[in-house]
């Protein structure tokens, strides 16, 4: 009697749908890049310098954050039509 919920005739929830890594890992590195910008500017303000980095230095890490990010979107979203059809 402890087995009843699991009688083949009950209806179970839906198959959860596989995540996309590559769209989340995307939008993380889309944030990171926004984050990086956010800190070459505060160094820029600063006089050049934050926490011993220069502003271009963020500058360069956030554009390259920002190219990776949208790869990786992209990546997932072409991923994600190529599935769904």
């Amino acid at each position: 009697m402890a087995d009843q919920g699991r009688t083949s005739g009950s209806t179970s929830p839906e198959p959860r749908r596989l995540r996309n890594w590559s769209l989340i890992v995307g939008r993380v590195l889309l944030v990171w890049a926004l984050l990086e910008a956010g800190m070459s500017g505060l160094a820029e303000l600063s006089g050049g310098s934050l926490l011993g980095v220069d502003a271009q230095h963020f500058a360069l890490d956030g554009i390259i954050a920002a190219l990776a990010g949208i790869g990786f979107v992209i990546d997932g979203s072409v991923r994600r039509l190529t599935r769904d059809r």
